[in-house]
């Protein structure tokens, strides 16, 4: 029985089915090797995943494409995590997605990436990462209208003060809104 309930257009955001994918754990492993390479106990790794609910699932998405990156290219969990370029490898990952991922898996896959690396206590050097997400975001990127019309409030907010401040009367404080949305 599957512990929490998730949300299924949120659950796989441009992944397919992790079974698919990986019926071996390969992403699980991945997590599981890492932190117990830095200590950590199987009940504390437990207890993280429980506490991340359905963000688990996206997590070990990201984590079993790392996982297969690296046996692709025959990097192991510990050479990994003592490695002194892991930003370049993770890197390297992430642009070698660029053309069979949605850029929605890459943020999602980046973002599991990061997590790892934020749970065993390691910095990850950022900036060369960001060269490469750039794309990504900015493409990924939605409109969000709430904003637009969040900017519409605060024009109108200020000009109903400067209306109360000048004694304006109400044909011409429309006037001034409409006016200045238009323009």
């Amino acid at each position: 029985e599957e512990e929490g309930i998730s949300s299924p257009t949120r659950k796989n955001s441009g992944f397919i089915n992790i079974g698919q994918l990986d019926p071996n754990g390969r992403g699980k492993k991945l997590f599981y090797d890492s932190l117990r390479i830095k200590g950590a106990s199987d009940q504390l790794i437990k207890d993280v995943i429980s506490s991340w609910r359905t963000q688990w699932d996206r997590h070990v998405h990201g984590l079993t494409r790392l996982g297969i990156y690296l046996d692709m290219n025959n990097i192991t969990t510990n050479q990994l995590l003592s490695s002194n370029v892991q930003h370049i490898i993770i890197a390297n990952w992430l642009s070698s997605m660029k053309y069979s991922n949605t850029h929605a898996a890459i943020k999602e896959a980046r973002t599991a990436a990061n997590m790892l690396f934020e749970v065993v206590g390691q910095s990850l050097p950022q900036k060369l990462i960001q060269l490469v997400m750039k794309e990504h975001i900015r493409e990924s990127a939605k409109v969000i209208s709430e904003e637009e019309i969040w900017h519409l409030d605060v024009l109108l907010e200020h000009l109903q003060n400067i209306s109360k401040n000048r004694n304006l009367t109400q044909p011409k404080i429309l006037a001034a809104c409409l006016s200045s949305i238009i323009a």
